[in-house]
């Protein structure tokens, strides 16, 4: 039997983002579970029969009506902590938050050692973006029942979203201690590992996940992030195919699929996979980015070319189209348009160092030496240390 601390909780759980491999981009989904174990009731009184006839509705999902019944409870008794605790739980599902975090602090107030005030409480916070009270009313919670699931898997994920991982991992480690069979856990333990650059670590809770629920696409997207920053592209490729079969329409796994084939060499396969983004819809410019990297990639300059001026002309800033357009005209000796290129790139991205670097080689190229060697000298001002053999070389 539960403790009887663990009825009635209000337990969030939380996703943690999709990782994307470039960068953690932190929209968190929430997942809500409700834990409910209705008291015995004793008595007659008329506030308990308005609270079980509360519970009822809200087991119902007549939250207006349950909030009603909790209220004519607490006229009958103003003391009564499990209206106050059940009239805080409705509340909340209403959206009501500033008012349910009145009367759970009320149930509090009555009741100092119900554990699940405080956590219900500290959910709520969460929804509100108060952090650290959250977190201390977490803190709070545990302290009193240290064997609550819900408080432990609450607060590590609040850690990790303060950037507490280390914190974070030692919450879920214990989560998981108490509840070894809830795949949502191995699954944000396993992005808290990712974010710690323990990838292995990760990789095994997410096929941990899977063991229970072979489904679930988050699991494989993420796991599949983990592969690609271990430089198993090969299972990485496994995973975003597992995801294209259970939606066919995922453009972003399918493009990231064929960035690995084009890692690997592939390129039959990469394009395959971007003529089916591109029919989809001809303006996806990751798609036609990538493109244009493969056929730099096998020196089809022109054709790299019209794919980066397309991406070009449906982004206008995207700074990285003009530098790979920039290198080919580089590389083809266009020297007046590569210098374009690079200077459209600077205006963009003023601190990128490739640009200034490589719109230096171009001018060094038209003779323009103490123009390019002030590129160059910028370009190993800004990090690119590449361009330091070229000053040494150029710029006596």
């Amino acid at each position: 039997m539960k403790n009887k601390n663990e009825r009635n909780a209000v337990m969030k759980n939380f996703f943690l983002p999709i990782k994307n491999i470039v960068s953690i981009s932190l929209y968190p989904v929430l997942f809500l579970n409700l834990y409910l174990n209705l008291h015995l009731l004793t008595g007659c009184s008329l506030s308990s029969q308005y609270i079980s006839e509360g519970l009822e509705l809200y087991d119902s999902t007549y939250y207006k009506e349950a909030e009603q019944k909790f209220l004519e409870a607490i006229a009958e008794d103003s003391s009564s902590a499990e209206a106050f605790f059940h009239l805080g739980r409705t509340r909340s599902q209403l959206q009501s938050y500033r008012s349910a975090v009145e009367d759970f602090s009320k149930t509090i107030e009555l009741d100092p050692e119900n554990s699940e005030a405080y956590l219900n409480r500290a959910i709520i916070y969460i929804e509100l973006e108060e952090r650290r009270k959250a977190l201390d009313d977490l803190n709070s919670s545990i302290e009193l029942n240290n064997q609550s699931y819900t408080a432990f898997f609450n607060r590590a994920y609040l850690k990790a979203e303060m950037g507490d991982y280390e914190g974070s991992l030692l919450d879920y480690d214990e989560a998981i201690s108490l509840n070894p069979d809830d795949p949502k856990a191995y699954v944000n333990r396993g992005n808290v590992k990712g974010l710690l650059k323990d990838h292995q670590g990760a990789i095994e809770d997410f096929t941990k996940s899977l063991e229970f629920d072979s489904t679930n696409v988050q699991a494989y997207l993420n796991r599949a992030n983990d592969r690609v920053l271990a430089e198993d592209y090969e299972g990485a490729i496994a995973d975003f195919t597992e995801v294209i079969k259970q939606n066919l329409q995922n453009i972003d796994a399918i493009i990231r699929r064929g960035d690995l084939y084009f890692r690997l060499e592939k390129y039959d396969d990469a394009n395959t996979d971007l003529s089916a983004v591109l029919k989809a819809n001809p303006k996806n410019t990751d798609a036609l980015m990538l493109r244009g990297d493969i056929k730099a990639k096998q020196q089809k300059n022109k054709e790299a070319i019209e794919d980066y001026a397309k991406v070009i002309k449906l982004d206008s800033k995207s700074s990285e189209a003009y530098f790979k357009r920039g290198k080919i005209l580089l590389d083809t000796k266009k020297y007046d348009s590569a210098i374009k290129d690079f200077s459209e790139m600077i205006k963009l991205n003023p601190k990128d160092g490739r640009a200034y670097h490589s719109r230096g080689l171009a001018k060094l190229k038209l003779k323009k030496k103490k123009d390019a060697c002030k590129d160059l000298k910028k370009a190993g001002e800004l990090g690119y240390f590449d361009a330091y053999a070229d000053i040494k070389k150029y710029c006596k």
